[in-house]
């Protein structure tokens, strides 16, 4: 039940089951699951995620459940999430509540759509004009904006 000094496993599919690697590290084993997070690059991540509940939860789902090419890339996606979720927070829409960080992993929550991904980016959220436009759009849908009679 050795890790290999900087091997991670190649492939997804080099994954004997979803609760042991190629290199027999199990979820239980949580020294071993840590070592191997922190290879991956996990401290790194949980460092920018702002909900610190359950890390060995987080750690398993980011080594057993992401696929390699969304462990290079989940930083970046997980930082465009928290911008989007603190511009519709700005604009005063209702968003949900931050998942743990083993949910949002496991479930992919970066993908996530929120009222605010469709507005430019240079409106400003805060004016009188943006909420008469909430409040239009509330009520009519967004078909108001149209001029299709």
């Amino acid at each position: 039940m050795s890790i290999a000094a900087n091997q991670p496993p190649l492939f997804q599919d080099q994954f004997d089951s979803p609760t042991t690697t190629s290199d027999g590290v199990r979820k239980r084993d949580r020294d071993a699951v840590r070592k191997l997070a922190t290879m991956y690059g996990f401290d790194n991540w949980y460092r920018i995620y702002p909900n610190k509940k359950g890390r060995h939860n987080a750690e398993c789902a980011f080594i057993f459940n992401l696929p390699a090419t969304d462990r290079k890339q989940i930083i970046q996606l997980t930082e465009d999430y928290l911008n989007r979720r603190e511009r519709a927070v700005r604009a005063r829409y209702w968003v949900p509540c931050l998942p743990h960080p083993a949910t949002f992993l496991n479930q992919g929550r970066w993908d996530d759509a929120f009222p605010t991904d469709d507005l430019p980016p240079e409106l400003d959220l805060n004016s009188e004009a943006t909420e008469m436009v909430k409040k239009f759009r509330h009520r009519y849908g967004d078909d108001f904006l149209t001029d299709g009679h």
